[in-house]
């Protein structure tokens, strides 16, 4: 990992100087390191919920927000 931050914090540099942004940030690669992962099991256990295909997540939300 300590490759990884060397070289985001290169692109860092790279950004600043070339005044623009760039995909390989070091705050990207810090955000992975601390953000724990994500588990859907509490929400399935307690609520029942069970996930979908993003595909049909974002169908269903436009046709919830279009009928308001």
């Amino acid at each position: 990992m300590s490759a990884l931050r060397a070289g985001a914090r290169v692109n860092d540099v790279a950004a600043r100087l070339l005044h623009r942004d760039l995909p390989f940030a070091y705050a990207g690669i810090r955000m992975a390191e601390v953000m724990s992962p994500l588990d859907h099991t509490k929400a399935t256990r307690e609520l029942g919920w069970t996930p979908e295909a993003v595909e049909d997540s974002i169908r269903n939300a436009a046709v919830c927000f279009a009928s308001r």
